[in-house]
């Protein structure tokens, strides 16, 4: 029984009564405030002034009945127990009163009853109120949930001991794309995707074998439209009342677009780190490649300075002095290739081009290197009538197989070298293929990296930039081919790639240079439009030596000037950068009066798509510096001039 003071109402016209009930009350203990009131008005001011535990009422008043007080009272109060006390109720009217609300009833010659009726009614109050308060909290907290998990984006689930969803959060659909239904039965395996459902299975035992606490486990799974969602998932067992595993419930948070930003965050830590390793190695290995043929020009170019030199020595020197001449230039032309694969900027131009002589003159380039070291060399080409001629960039191809020959003489000792190509369906399928020192296993993948040979113990011996294998393979994708590579260590290499068979049916014939004028009585001469003294100095002694009569401009306009003025100019060698005009404005005035007067670039730019830029000016021919004397001579006997 509650201990507090009991605020009774009692509706009694007898002041004895009044009396006799509080005794009765407080004989038990009871502590009681008793308001009396014997008038419906009393009564109904009462009920709407003051706060009542309990209603004591007559059943027969004057004017006013104990069926009409509980029916005030429960309109007005109807929590308040309303038990009815009186003489003269009978059965019949006790059970009514019971029916309409009442909660007991007493009669007066059994008075003794009454704190027995009156604690029970209070305790079954206090057992209501605590019960109506119980669901209002329940009811709370439910709202409170509901409210909590839509007002976040994570799904909450449940499922059982078989990890079969038996609950889902509305929030699926959003992340999903189930709605809760569609998911309910099903299990968490059925939606993670295939390579990781292995290791969940793995990862579920594991937790059914443990506390069952599941803490940070990130899994990929598949939305209902088929896309990749990371899931982040924490949870905690559901305990029957004797604390047994019953199932798990937990919360699925969508991590995808974290995930994915820290996946582009871990490829530009790898791409800083590969370019800080490709920093390191570039300057590693320009210091040597560079450094090495500068040392050897220098060095031989001092020794031609000494008197008393036979001419034995003279032409030694000389000969030197041209290898690590042509070794340097190789070596800047690599850097300057894997740069322009690198950033992007490498561009083909495709054209008409004949195979047969593409692939006859890299053979005379490179047979007389394979001759020195006493191997073998081949050409092994299809049996065609008349050449075979494919539309593709035949520049970056012959670079292709001219970096794969050059590996080949480099590392082959003895035996042969034999390269050429084969039709395969709508591919050509080129080889190089050499009986050399080969490729280990564990090295064929990384041999394709910037500045990699296979060991640099084994390898520090062979010079090159170690870029060769590298810059064949990124022009080769830029044709639209892919590179393979065969090898045993010991028992040479064969590297051979695709590249995609193009037949230039409805090109235009190839148009290599303006054609040569005819031999007439007209003395040839030759414009050399050039500003660096060294670079002129070197253009007059070829061509005077090859018997050439040369006139000299200073700048583009005075080329202008004397193609304008000297008729018998048979063709110009054009600098690209000079004072007043350059050589790309100088030449397209040039073309615009002398539309057949050969034209031929030499520059020093030679970057990718400054050949295009160039030759899209008005030149016919392009010569990058520093300029070799075999290929100028050539230039010149195509154009009839030697």
């Amino acid at each position: 029984m509650s201990q507090h003071v009991v605020n009774i109402l009692c509706l009694e016209d007898s002041p004895a009564d009044v009396i006799l009930i509080r005794e009765k009350l407080t004989s038990i203990g009871m502590k009681v405030n008793l308001d009396q009131v014997s008038t419906e008005e009393e009564f109904t001011a009462k009920l709407g002034s003051v706060s009542y535990d309990l209603i004591l009422s007559e059943y027969s008043l004057p004017g006013f009945s104990g069926l009409r007080a509980l029916y005030l009272a429960k309109k007005t109060c109807p929590d308040v127990p309303f038990v009815c006390v009186s003489g003269t109720i009978g059965e019949d009217v006790a059970v009514e009163m019971m029916q309409f609300g009442a909660a007991d009833y007493i009669l007066k010659d059994r008075l003794h009853k009454l704190p027995i009726s009156v604690q029970r009614v209070l305790r079954e109050m206090d057992d209501r109120h605590g019960r109506t308060e119980a669901e209002k909290l329940a009811r709370e907290s439910e709202t409170r949930f509901h409210d909590v998990v839509m007002s976040m984006y994570d799904m909450v689930w449940e499922t059982d001991l078989d990890w079969k969803i038996s609950y889902s959060s509305e929030n699926v659909q959003q992340i999903l794309g189930y709605l809760p239904e569609e998911i309910l039965g099903k299990s968490i395996l059925d939606f993670i995707v295939q390579d990781e459902k292995k290791p969940a299975m793995t990862l579920i035992s594991q937790i059914n074998n443990s506390t069952g606490v599941i803490r940070e486990i990130e899994t990929w799974t598949l939305h209902k439209d088929g896309h990749r969602v990371c899931l982040l998932t924490n949870g905690l067992p559901i305990l029957s009342e004797t604390g047994s595993f019953t199932g798990f419930r937990g919360i699925h948070k969508d991590i995808t677009r974290s995930k994915m930003l820290t996946l582009e965050l871990m490829k530009a830590k790898e791409r800083a780190e590969a370019g800080d390793r490709l920093k390191t190695a570039f300057m590693n290995n320009i210091s040597h490649e560079v450094r090495t043929p500068l040392n050897g020009i220098l060095g031989f170019t001092g020794l031609l300075l000494e008197p008393d030199l036979t001419e034995e020595e003279k032409r030694q020197y000389q000969m030197l002095i041209r290898l690590s001449s042509n070794r340097l230039i190789d070596t800047i032309n690599s850097y300057m290739d894997i740069s322009m694969i690198v950033t992007g900027n490498m561009a083909v131009k495709l054209k008409p081009t004949d195979l047969y002589p593409l692939l006859e003159e890299i053979f005379n380039k490179f047979q007389p290197y394979s001759a020195e070291k006493n191997v073998a060399m081949r050409l092994n080409l299809p049996e065609v009538n008349d050449g075979f001629t494919i539309l593709t960039d035949g520049d970056l191809l012959q670079k292709i197989l001219e970096h794969l020959l050059d590996n080949a003489v480099k590392f082959t000792h003895k035996g042969e070298i034999v390269f050429g190509f084969a039709v395969r369906a709508d591919n050509l399928d080129f080889f190089v293929k050499d009986t050399g020192i080969g490729v280990s296993k564990d090295a064929q993948t990384r041999i394709f990296e910037n500045f990699m040979q296979e060991e640099i113990s084994d390898t520090r011996g062979y010079q090159g930039s170690g870029l060769g294998l590298s810059i064949a393979t990124g022009l080769v994708r830029l044709l639209g081919g892919e590179t393979r590579m065969e090898s045993e260590k010991g028992a040479g290499s064969t590297f051979s790639f695709t590249i995609p068979y193009k037949t230039p049916t409805g090109e235009a014939p190839l148009v290599t240079g303006s054609k040569p004028i005819a031999a007439t009585e007209m003395k040839k001469v030759v414009l050399v439009a050039e500003d660096d003294d060294s670079n002129l100095f070197l253009l007059e002694s070829i061509l005077g030596k090859s018997g050439i009569s040369m006139i000299s401009a200073f700048n583009g306009q005075e080329a202008i000037d004397c193609c304008r003025s000297h008729p018998e100019i048979s063709l110009v060698l054009m600098d690209m950068k000079m004072p007043v005009m350059d050589g790309m404005e100088a030449t397209r005035v040039i073309k615009s009066f002398r539309a057949d007067l050969p034209i031929v670039a030499i520059t020093a730019f030679a970057m990718s798509g400054d050949e295009k830029m160039i030759l899209e000016a008005g030149c016919d021919k392009y010569l990058p510096k520093p300029v070799q004397k075999d290929k100028l001579i050539s230039i010149l006997k195509s154009y009839g001039i030697i």
